[in-house]
């Protein structure tokens, strides 16, 4: 009765001016409140559903994952890795694949040039099909590829002198990092538009608890949602 025969019909019942009571009208159901609810269900699940199009289920990602690492282990350059963005925060649906890379190279300084034939030698990993962008930072470089998987991932080539706060901004959620950035400012440890830990302390007894923890201790028992 409702000559609903896909999610675009659906979706014109439910987006007119009048669309819960056309929709209750059809199906007989006049100003039942069950149906009323039902309907603001269904309107809630489209939404959803409008949402996450392109997305995926983070079990399905998880199963391309160890043949990225594999890949990965091979480039003697690397000297760690990590997948951060939705991945790390345990999220349920996922956009993209996003991976932190720090070489040996980038200690103390960052080499730009070295960096980007890093992303070259990346771009030639059998599971890479394009490369779709690429962006170069103050901090650090990044570029972004199709993959075989149907996923894009971005690798962003890092630092250790920046892992940990680059850490922090990759793997988000980006009002998490607003909030932390805003706390950041008024204790000072924040410098050309982002958090600055260059004077926190490493000595993690001091009273003042000016102390930013290892990124592995801290980021493995806390998720950000």
């Amino acid at each position: 009765t409702f000559n609903i025969k896909s999610l675009e019909d659906l979706k014109d019942k439910l987006v007119g001016n009048n669309r819960i009571a056309n929709v209750l009208a059809e199906g007989g159901s006049g100003k039942n409140k069950a149906g009323e609810s039902y309907t603001e269900r269904l309107k809630q699940s489209l939404d959803y559903v409008e949402s996450i199009r392109g997305m995926f289920p983070r079990w399905q990602v998880e199963l391309y994952l160890d043949e990225i690492k594999n890949s990965l282990y091979k480039i003697k350059d690397i000297e760690r890795f990590v997948f951060v963005g939705s991945l790390r925060r345990k999220k349920s649906i996922v956009k993209d694949i996003d991976i932190l890379i720090q070489p040996y190279f980038n200690n103390p300084l960052y080499d730009f040039e070295r960096s980007e034939k890093l992303l070259g030698e990346i771009r030639s990993l059998n599971f890479i099909k394009r490369l779709l962008s690429s962006d170069i930072r103050k901090e650090n470089i990044s570029a972004r590829f199709e993959t075989v998987f149907g996923i894009e991932i971005e690798f962003i080539i890092n630092s250790d002198k920046n892992w940990a706060v680059d850490m922090l901004y990759t793997t988000g959620s980006k009002k998490h990092v607003k909030k932390l950035e805003r706390i950041a400012q008024k204790k000072g440890y924040f410098k050309s538009g982002r958090i600055d830990t260059a004077g926190f302390s490493e000595n993690s007894g001091e009273v003042t608890g000016n102390y930013l923890p290892a990124d592995d201790a801290f980021y493995e028992k806390n998720r950000f949602m």
